[in-house]
Formats: structure tokens, C-alpha cells, sequence
């Protein structure tokens, strides 16, 4: 009972069901089974005096004492001969047949010996009739129970748990029944054996009701609730729930993958595993036609399997399935002790958000329909109308004649072929796409202000544009359309709504060439979303999905309907913030802020490098070394640099780890020699660490060698400055740290745009590496391209250029965070920190903000170690002399902060001016060397304290 009532409450409730209420329900039906059939039985094989019990007692009870069954009959027909045989007493023959029926007792009290012996054998002969009819009785209801649990329970991993409940409580009640623990062998076996038919015929119906109709040709609409057969051990992550909901869309939600005849070969796939490998082709706008999603998953799964990407992906799958049956196991916890008022304490919630509801902006996104492959057809109109590809090894993008075959972007060339043979690969041209994105972001302009979110795609703001003009959304973006298309000749999708949020979703809904406005009104916003999947809605990704899917939540609208559950597991949900912005996406709520990225918004430069797996060192450290230039030509184009550098590496299985490292606080790194020798030394470090590793018997990433076999090296640079600042305000950079409550300052002195050579020529690199690394691993960017591809064009983000997938949080090697510490021979630097690994897509976001505008240390205190790639790491300071500084900061105001002091490692107190003074002093004349100084400096900020003050 226990087990049944705790394995799966979640899963009934889904149906409206509690497992208790299932209980109490088959419980019933049983008896009332066993009611029927048992009174029909006994009244026509014998006489209706037998179905009393002590006394006009209920026929039902009749199964209730144990002792009706024949084995206790056998016992009392003995007893009865000894009484007849004068061995024993008359209180003896009673108490033998006590229990029995009513005619029974007064015949025992009436006649004298030798008849009530007589009478005695009559009366428990038929007893013992009575008890083989409770017997069959009880057989019976048990075969009627098959049907009961069929259409109850419905799953046959439950069946035996509330089959077993069933007898359980039967068990009680006989013991309350008969004061007595049953002792019979025939009681036990007609039990047993029952039980073992009802759970196995009942187990095999729903099995086979399954495979019927998980294998029916067309689209079905899934039993509510069913858990599927072992072969398919995952259907039940994230399957369709809710009462009478219905998905019209072959390959909607989770469930719908196991709804289409399928014919493969070898073991039946998971479900989650074949929507993992077949990629977002579903969401993409005209994939599919010429070949259904089950032919197309089918093709994918087949092509990849055997393959190293493919194992990477099942572990992946394995690994997200633990977390789905984590948050599931929480869910079922937290009901048995909610109070109740969850669902009132969200409505308070969403009561609260909606009155910051803001719905007077007309937002719009446009999206440029099949972007790359569009710009192709302007150059040779030849290939309007024909299945072809852009891109070598992975396309970039495919023509909607070979959408309908299931080809999409991100998709390796090689499964693109086995969809659609005669499919065309044309090549990248960068060039040509960032001149066509150039025009239609200046046609955009027109409207009013935009903000590109990547080259083919945009947001434009047209609440101006609307009221100056005294036009209708509807009729602005019609002519915003017309104008693109009349300017560049290439088509444009668009949506309009009151934010961001909606606009993106509704762009895709008219795809291609085609629009969709959403009035500006609460309703609409709300009754539009309400039955979009969560996974079109940006910010939701394959793993956030699947972990909702778990909780049962398919559309926005299951948002609110199983807002029970959201509030129970919202601290499991990620971070802190997940729960209110669901709750707000339910009501449509989002951003309606269309602004430009500025160069203060970039928070990381990142460059990775592709190629055919190797464990050599040496390749290794000249690609790591090629990797370092080209990070250090983007930070120098940019004039950016950065507190830390993080080498990011991606195994010959498709395991990925990420090591970080923080000179000091005040140490900036921007050059090619020291991104070159603090990534190399990254690399030998975490060679050095998996050799012990290994060597002490822990698991590892990437296989079971001692040695690293990677097949992609990266590097990235946060905690940024911005350096182009820096040289405009020489002398406000010494004298200010700046508190969190400062940040608004970080870039008042360049607050301009990203600018327009940042952003496309930053596009045009990250096309060209991508094109590079798909000829040498067609499989590299198959997850990553819809996350590494969206801010190309002055987003701002530092995304990489290529990022790998988000399910994985494993930080470090053994799951254990290792600091670097390491030591120079001629300077010790700061104490360095591990940063930890932050979203690949997003890299971190809580930039220290007194990171970016802190001192740097004096110049004298530089020193280059040798050029050899293996010394230890140190980082260039800031290339203005230490003395400069020095005395163009004394008289200004300086915030007290704590400082270590990268030569003596003393932690002093004061500001960055003083500290500067007292590294110098370790590099001055001997004579001065003697002098001991202590710094201090003013505790009020911006101009508002005393100059530093120094103690000799």
C-alpha cells in the first residue's frame, strides 16, 4: 500500500486521480463484485441459509473470515465425528464449529449427541460447500478486477503495486474479521494465485493497448496518463497531460514522437534520445512535407548512431533524464506535506505582476526569411525553387524546397543528403551576407530605433513611427515589409506586439513573407501565448523544456494550470528568478526595451578552434597558440581587455570542461604573450591534473587515458575594460573604484554603440571559423548553432564563436573546483582565483564592476617572464608609468578599499594610488627600500575626501 501510494501520485494526479481515491476505488468494485456473484453461486447450487453469517451478518462478510474456506471446513468435520465417537465433550463440538452459520448453533443446542453429531456433519458439509464458493467468488472478482485496472491505472508498472494494495487490505480486514492471522495453505493459494493471473493478464492488456497505440499509423491523441512499455523506458518524461488536450502538430510535445508507425532497425530508441539527435527541426518554419517527422527522426538517428557525437548524446540524454526523475521525486515529496493555499499564494503573485503590465510600445521583430540562402537566389536566380544548402561540412541555413525534406540549419551535410539526395552545398560568402544585412538594418532605421538581434534579425521599435504617421501596426509593418523587400530585394517576416517576448513568437506564425499583429490589449497578449509550446518561447531550451515536460507542463497555459506544482520545486528550478519570469511569460509579459548594443554591454571575447582529434602536445599547444592570436587580434580591434582568461576544451568524445584563472585584481590581460602563456599554462595544468587523476582511479571527462585527445581548444576573456575609455579619462582611472551601486558610471564617457566595424566584422569572423571548423567536424555546432549564432551582429553578448550545449554543469575535473596557484620566479602575482564556469551562451553576467575600473599595477613592477610557452602565468599590466600616475592622483579622492599586495602578499587598507606607491617601493633605490610605509586614503568617494595619506 505504501509503495503504491507513494511510486506515483504525481503521475494520477495528472488525470485528476489520487492514488488513494484509485485505492478506495478498486476496493469497492472488487466487493461489489464478490457481492454479486457469491449469493448467485451459493442460491443455486445449494440453499440461501448458507449466507448468513453469526446471525444474519451481510453475504459479504462470508468472505471476510478466513476460515469460511475449506481448509478450516476439514477441521470442524473432524471435530464433529469425535463428538459423534464420544472423544470429546459437547463444548468441544461448539467451540469447533463456532463461527458458523446460525442454523448450525441451534442445531448443536436442540439435539442430543448422536443427532448432533449428525447434524454437526450435515451443517459443515455445507460449509464446506459455502467455503469452495467463496473460493470461486473471490477468482472471479479478481478476473473482473483486470478490467478495473485497465482503465483505471492504466500503466502496467503500476499495476502490481496497487494489485498488491488490493490484497493487503483484504489481509486486514480477514484478520479483523476472524480475530486471527489466516493459517490456511487453500486460503493462501487461492489468493496468491489470482492475484498472480489478475496482475499479469492486466499488465499485458495495457501493454498491448500501448504498442497498438504507439505504433497506429497518423496522429492520435495520447491516452492521458499512460506510461508507456520498458522499450520506450522515457515516453513518460515530459508526456502529454492535462484533460482532453489535444495536439494537432505531429511532433508537439514529447509524447507525439512515439505516436507514428516507426520501422527501425534494432532496438526501439528513446524518445527523448530521437527528439536530442533530431535537433529543433520542428520548430523550424516550413521543415517537413515530402517527409514525415518519423521519417526524418528515423534517417537522423540511424545516420549518427555508432558515432562518438551520438554516444555523447545518450550520455547527455541519460544525464537530463536523472534530473527530470530528481525534480519529479521533489515534486512527490513536497504534495505529501503542501498545505494547500500554493495555488492562492501564485494568483497573488501573478496579481502583482500584472500591474507592471506595460502594453503602450509597438515592438516588432523582423526576421529575414532563409536569410544566407535568400542572398544566394539574388545572385543566381537559378536557384529559386531548388533543394540546396549553405555552408561545407553543417549547413547554415537550407532553401524551403529542402526544408520540406527535413533539412534545416545546423544539420550535418551528410544527413542533409540522406534526407533529400539531389540537395545542392553552396559555400559561405560572409561578404554577401553582412552587405545584405547592412541594408535591411538602414531600411529599419527608417522606422525607428532597432536592435539587431543577428544579421537576418532585428527588433524595431514603430510606437513613434505609428503615432506620427496616425497608421494602424498592422498597415506600418506592411510597409516596412514592402520597403525591405523594395530595397534588397529579399523577404522579410515579421511580428507586432506590445513586447519582445510575443513579437518573437509571432514572427514564425506567417513564415515566409508574411506578418502577425497582436492587438495591444492584456487579453490578447494572454489568449495569444496561451497555446504556444514552451520551447518557441525564448529563454526556454531543450533542457529547460524537458525538465517542465516533466512536471507535465507542455503550452504557456500549463504555466497556470499546474501552477500548484511550479511553486512547490521553484527553488529547483535553476536560478532564482526562473519561477516569477514563467509566471510572467503566462501573461504575456516581456521586455519592450529596443536599444542598440553598447560597448559597455559586451561581457566576454571568445574564440574556438575545430579540428580533427588529436593528443599530441605539441599540436595541441600551436593550436592553443593560434586560438591566443586571434583572441588577442579581436580584444586589440575592440580595445578591450580582461581580468580572466577561461580555455575551454572539448574532448574526442564531445565531453566539454572549462578551466579559469585570475591574475589579480588589478592586472588586465590583453596582449598575445600573455594570453598565450596563461592559456598554455591552463592547458599543461589540466594535463598535468587528469595524469594524477587517472592515476588515482577517479572518473574523468573524455574517456579513460591519461592523456587530453581534444578535438576543439577555446579562450575567452572576461571582466572586461574597456580600454577606449581608459584613454580618454587618464586621470579619472586611478582615483575611482566604484561601488555596485556605481555601475550606472562604467561607461558615461562611451555610452555609443558597439559600433557598426564591431558588429559586422565580428559576424563575418564568426561565419568564416564556422564554416572552418564544420569542413573538419560536420557534428561540432549540430547542438550549438541556435545558440551561438543568435548575436552575431551588435548583440554585445561575447558569445563564442561556437558554444557547446547547456546540459551540462559538470564545472571541473571529479566535480571539484581547483584553484591555479601558481608562482613566478622573479614576481609573485595576486592571489589567483577559479572562476567558475559560467553559460556558455552567456558567459558571465555579473561582471565586478570594480574589476573593470581598478588600478592597474605599476609598470616598474612588470616583469616579462621568459618566452618560453611552459614558465608560469603572469599578465601585463596597464602600459602607463606607475610614477605618472602617481603624482597626477595624489591630490584626487580616493575610496578605501583592501588590497594584497602582489610582491609581500600583505593585505593593506587604503586606495589604489596608495597601493600603487607601496609596490613601487619594493623596486626603488636600497636606501629608500628602509623606508617603511603604511597607505591610507579618504573613505568617501568621487572627489568627496582627503587625499591619501602616507605613514613612514
Amino acid at each position: 500500500m505504501t509503495v503504491a501510494m507513494t511510486a506515483a501520485p504525481q503521475r494520477f494526479r495528472v488525470q485528476g486521480w489520487d492514488p488513494v481515491l484509485i485505492i478506495v476505488s478498486l476496493q469497492a468494485l472488487h466487493y461489489l463484485v464478490l457481492s454479486l456473484v457469491l449469493p448467485a453461486l451459493v442460491t443455486i447450487f445449494s440453499s440461501s441459509d448458507l449466507l448468513q453469517y453469526e446471525g444474519g451478518g451481510t453475504s459479504i462478510a462470508l468472505a471476510m473470515d478466513w476460515r469460511v474456506f475449506t481448509g478450516s471446513t476439514v477441521s470442524g468435520i473432524a471435530a464433529s465425528r469425535k463428538l459423534g465417537a464420544g472423544l470429546v465433550s459437547l463444548e468441544s463440538a461448539r467451540s469447533a464449529t463456532r463461527g458458523w452459520t446460525a442454523a448450525a448453533a441451534a442445531a448443536a443446542g436442540e439435539l442430543d449427541a448422536a443427532s448432533l453429531s449428525h447434524g454437526v456433519v450435515r451443517v459443515l458439509e455445507y460449509d464446506a460447500f459455502r467455503g469452495w464458493a467463496v473460493a470461486l467468488g473471490w477468482v472471479i472478482a479478481s478476473m473482473a478486477d483486470i478490467f478495473f485496472l485497465y482503465h483505471i491505472v492504466r500503466r502496467p508498472t503500476h499495476i502490481l503495486d496497487f494489485s498488491l494494495t488490493l490484497v493487503f487490505v483484504h489481509l486486514i480486514l480477514t484478520i479483523y474479521y476472524s480475530s486471527s492471522f489466516p493459517t490456511s495453505f487453500f486460503f493462501w493459494f487461492v489468493v496468491g494465485a489470482s492475484s498472480v493471473v489478475q496482475i499479469v493478464l492486466a499488465e499485458q492488456l495495457c501493454v498491448k493497448r500501448e504498442m497498438r497505440d504507439g505504433f497506429s499509423l497518423g496522429d492520435v491523441t495520447p491516452h492521458l496518463g499512460v506510461e508507456m512499455t520498458p522499450r520506450f523506458p522515457d515516453l513518460e518524461l515530459g508526456q502529454a497531460t492535462g484533460h482532453g488536450s489535444k495536439q494537432s502538430q505531429s511532433g508537439d510535445g514529447t509524447a507525439q514522437t512515439c505516436l507514428r508507425k516507426r520501422a527501425w532497425t534494432g532496438e526501439e530508441p528513446k524518445a527523448s534520445l530521437l527528439k536530442r539527435m533530431a535537433g529543433p527541426s520542428d520548430l523550424k518554419a516550413g521543415v517537413g512535407g515530402k517527409k514525415t517527422a518519423d521519417e526524418v527522426q528515423r534517417i537522423i538517428f540511424e545516420a549518427s548512431k555508432g558515432s562518438k557525437y551520438f554516444n555523447d548524446q545518450q550520455r547527455r540524454d541519460k544525464e537530463l533524464e536523472i534530473k527530470v526523475n530528481r525534480i519529479k521525486g521533489i515534486l512527490a515529496s513536497k504534495e505529501l506535506t503542501a498545505k494547500g493555499d500554493e495555488e492562492q499564494k501564485v494568483d497573488a503573485i501573478l496579481e502583482e505582476l500584472a500591474e507592471k503590465r506595460e502594453l503602450s510600445r509597438v515592438i516588432a521583430l523582423i526576421d529575414a526569411d532563409a536569410f544566407y540562402a535568400a542572398c544566394h537566389e539574388l545572385e543566381d536566380p537559378s536557384l529559386k525553387g531548388t533543394a540546396f544548402g549553405v555552408g561545407g561540412g553543417m549547413l547554415t541555413t537550407a532553401s524551403y524546397e529542402a526544408r520540406k525534406y527535413g533539412c534545416r540549419s545546423a544539420m550535418p551535410l551528410f544527413i542533409a543528403k540522406k534526407l533529400c539526395p539531389h540537395i545542392k552545398s553552396l559555400k559561405m560568402e560572409p561578404d554577401l551576407y553582412v552587405a545584405a544585412s547592412k541594408k535591411i538594418m538602414v531600411t529599419l532605421e527608417k522606422y525607428g530605433p532597432i536592435a539587431p538581434a543577428s544579421l537576418d534579425e532585428a527588433y524595431v521599435d514603430l510606437t513613434d513611427y505609428c503615432a506620427n504617421q496616425g497608421v494602424t501596426p498592422t498597415e506600418a509593418i506592411s510597409r516596412l515589409r514592402a520597403d525591405v523587400q523594395e530595397t534588397t530585394g529579399l523577404t522579410v517576416s515579421a511580428g507586432v506586439s506590445p513586447n519582445k517576448t510575443l513579437s518573437k513568437i509571432a514572427a514564425d506564425i506567417n513564415k515566409p513573407d508574411g506578418q502577425f499583429v497582436i492587438d495591444s490589449t492584456a487579453e490578447a497578449c494572454q489568449a495569444f501565448i496561451k497555446g504556444a509550446r514552451l520551447r518557441k518561447c525564448y529563454g526556454i531550451g531543450r533542457v529547460t523544456e524537458t525538465l517542465l515536460n516533466g512536471l507535465g507542463l507542455e503550452t504557456v497555459n500549463d504555466i497556470y494550470k499546474y501552477r500548484k506544482r511550479l511553486y512547490l520545486v521553484r527553488d529547483h528550478l535553476g536560478s532564482s528568478g526562473v519561477f516569477r519570469w514563467l509566471l510572467s511569460l503566462y501573461l504575456g509579459m516581456g521586455s519592450n526595451r529596443v536599444v542598440r548594443a553598447k560597448r559597455g554591454d559586451r561581457k566576454t571575447y571568445g574564440v574556438e578552434k575545430t579540428f580533427t582529434p588529436t593528443d599530441n602536445r605539441d599540436a595541441l599547444d600551436d593550436i592553443l597558440r593560434k586560438v591566443a592570436k586571434s583572441l588577442a587580434k579581436d580584444l586589440a580591434r575592440s580595445e578591450f581587455s580582461g581580468r580572466t582568461i577561461t580555455l575551454s576544451i572539448k574532448h574526442d568524445t564531445y565531453e566539454r570542461v572549462t578551466r579559469a584563472f585570475t591574475p589579480g585584481k588589478n592586472v588586465w590581460i590583453r596582449s598575445y604573450e600573455d594570453i598565450c602563456r596563461l592559456g598554455l599554462h591552463l592547458l599543461r595544468k589540466e594535463m598535468d591534473d587528469r595524469a594524477a587523476a587517472i592515476r588515482r582511479g577517479e572518473k574523468v571527462k573524455g574517456g579513460k587515458g591519461p592523456r587530453i585527445k581534444a578535438r576543439l581548444l577555446g579562450l575567452r576573456m572576461s571582466n572586461l575594460r574597456d580600454d577606449r575609455w581608459v584613454k580618454a579619462t587618464p586621470s579619472k582611472l586611478p582615483d575611482m573604484q566604484l561601488s555596485d551601486s556605481d555601475s550606472d558610471m562604467l561607461h558615461e564617457s562611451d555610452n555609443s554603440d558597439e559600433g557598426e566595424g564591431d558588429g559586422w566584422e565580428a559576424s563575418k569572423r564568426q561565419l568564416e571559423q564556422l564554416a572552418k571548423d564544420a569542413e573538419v567536424d560536420p557534428l561540432a555546432g549540430d547542438d550549438d548553432w541556435d545558440d551561438s549564432h543568435g548575436g552575431a551582429s551588435g548583440s554585445g553578448t561575447g558569445r563564442w564563436m561556437v558554444v557547446d550545449d547547456d546540459d551540462e554543469d559538470d564545472v571541473v575535473l571529479s566535480g571539484k573546483t581547483r584553484s591555479l596557484v601558481s608562482r613566478t620566479s622573479s614576481l609573485p602575482l595576486a592571489r589567483p582565483t577559479t572562476a567558475r564556469r559560467t553559460s556558455c551562451s552567456a558567459s558571465s553576467g555579473s561582471t565586478s564592476t570594480s574589476a573593470k575600473h581598478s588600478a592597474p599595477s605599476s609598470s616598474a613592477a612588470r616583469q616579462h617572464s621568459p618566452t618560453d610557452s611552459r614558465a608560469s602565468p603572469t599578465a601585463s599590466t596597464d602600459s602607463r608609468p606607475a610614477m605618472k600616475r602617481k603624482t597626477e592622483s595624489t591630490a584626487s579622492s580616493k575610496p578605501v578599499s583592501e588590497f594584497t599586495c602582489p610582491v609581500c602578499q600583505k593585505t593593506l587598507v587604503g586606495s589604489e594610488t596608495a597601493m600603487s606607491g607601496h609596490v613601487a617601493q619594493h623596486f626603488e633605490m636600497p636606501a629608500k627600500k628602509s623606508e617603511k610605509k603604511a597607505p591610507t586614503s579618504s573613505v568617501t568617494r568621487k572627489g568627496a575626501g582627503k587625499g591619501a595619506k602616507k605613514k613612514r
